[in-house]
């Protein structure tokens, strides 16, 4: 008895010390300002501005983290996706229309209830495609229970690729996923290498969110 309630705990422990170190999402910034709270006096409205006076000058956001610091997260940014990784889960699978005209096959990486990352399969065989490669296939042959399968597989052999780039205009980290040598889906990182973001076209492609 006592054996057993050891192992309990060294069980429970184990799985409280694997969810402190999942890696947080990035939080969705409000879209509604808060409502004023019960006693206080809503701020009063801007004042109309005079004719032939221009209007104050707007407010300009915070200026970005220094070039250097940013530079020294790359490697955060990598190890932070290798920490979600074994959380990756399959998530829905949705058809969209390619530039060729073929219907293209996608396949949601899912982390913490969130789509991060979006892979790609050929219609006909259900292969999993590298990043920049379509399909002119104009039907889908693939039997889904098999494109389940295989959807699952490639999210448990996936793996993450020792390097990031950064994209300015998102100031955010991209760090690539591979499978048997191809490049098949990236995920998303905050500047400062800490949270993951979730990939918000694709949930609204999808039609979750």
């Amino acid at each position: 008895m006592r054996k057993a309630v050891v192992v309990l705990a060294l069980t429970l422990f184990m799985g409280g010390l694997a969810m402190a170190q999942k890696p947080p999402i990035l939080p969705e910034p409000s879209a509604v300002p808060p409502a004023a709270q019960p006693g206080q006096t809503p701020p009063p409205p801007p004042p109309a501005q005079a004719p032939g006076i221009p209007p104050p000058p707007m407010q300009t956001p915070p200026p970005p983290a220094p070039p250097l610091e940013v530079v020294a997260t790359a490697e955060k940014a990598v190890e932070t996706v290798k920490e979600a990784k074994p959380f990756f889960t399959a998530g829905k699978i949705w058809q969209t229309i390619n530039p060729k005209g073929g219907i293209e096959l996608k396949g949601a990486v899912v982390y913490e209830g969130r789509i991060v990352a979006v892979l790609k399969f050929d219609p006909v065989t259900g292969t999993v495609l590298p990043e920049g490669f379509t399909t002119p296939a104009r039907n889908i042959s693939v039997p889904p229970e098999l494109l389940r399968k295989e959807h699952e597989r490639v999210i448990r052999e996936i793996v993450v690729l020792d390097g990031a780039e950064y994209r300015e205009p998102e100031r955010c980290w991209v760090v690539p996923l591979s499978f048997k040598g191809k490049i098949v889906g990236r995920v998303k990182i905050s500047d400062d290498g800490r949270f993951i973001i979730p990939d918000y076209p694709a949930e609204h492609e999808a039609g979750i969110r």
